[in-house]
């Protein structure tokens, strides 16, 4: 298989609705990852969230992430993902201890130095500390491209992928639904959770080559 003809790889994050009927993690034969905040005093469990979103108050401090996590992860214990909006991301290390093992922010630098493991080819995601990857939301299509294409959501590329958080910026939930609806009909979209991704990631993507994936990610590196 020519990686032209590879499909774009696409994970929808959500926030957790409060009603009934999307509290599962498929939605229309779409996985959904549902995002919660940030555990507080008298908050709604989180029991059925994927992902956890930090405040940005508390990306300074290594205690608060590691109780905010912590509690999270006492409550869900498969929890793997974390939300950081708006702000760089800190305290790498703290995030990795605590058992997660992707980060969804606003922008990864194209800074290589200290990379820990090589990304897929086209994959907006890096490794600064082992077992720990950031990954950047997909960012949402503005102006005159949102009027000609009719959606906020970026052109999927062949063997790319796409982190689309709904109910940001303009994405709304049914939209994406939609729109990777379509991707997937026309063959050019899979559709995975964010818990899928760091298995993804280390065998070198789904974008990959068959003849990539099957080869060490030691042999990468």
């Amino acid at each position: 298989m020519s990686r032209a003809t590879i499909p774009t790889t696409v994970v929808i994050v959500a926030s957790r609705p409060s009603g009934r009927g999307r509290d599962a993690g498929v939605v229309g034969c779409v996985p959904v990852s549902w995002m919660s905040a940030s555990v507080a005093a008298g908050a709604a469990p989180i029991t059925t969230a994927d992902v956890l979103e930090l405040p940005a108050s508390s990306l300074g401090s290594r205690q608060a992430i590691r109780d905010l996590v912590g509690e999270a992860r006492r409550q869900r214990p498969s929890l793997r993902a974390v939300r950081v909006r708006g702000e760089p991301l800190r305290q790498r290390d703290v995030l990795a201890e605590a058992g997660i093992r992707v980060a969804i922010v606003d922008a990864v630098s194209g800074e290589t130095r200290g990379t820990r493991r090589p990304a897929p080819r086209g994959w907006p995601c890096r490794s600064l500390v082992w077992g720990l990857w950031e990954v950047q939301a997909a960012p949402v299509v503005r102006g005159w491209r949102r009027m000609m294409r009719g959606t906020t959501l970026p052109i999927t590329r062949a063997g790319g992928l796409v982190v689309a958080h709904a109910d940001e910026g303009g994405h709304r939930l049914d939209d994406c639904l939609a729109w990777v609806a379509r991707a997937r009909a026309r063959g050019i979209a899979t559709t995975v959770s964010v818990n899928d991704l760091p298995a993804l990631i280390e065998q070198g993507g789904a974008s990959c080559d068959p003849d990539v994936r099957s080869g060490s990610i030691l042999h990468a590196a």
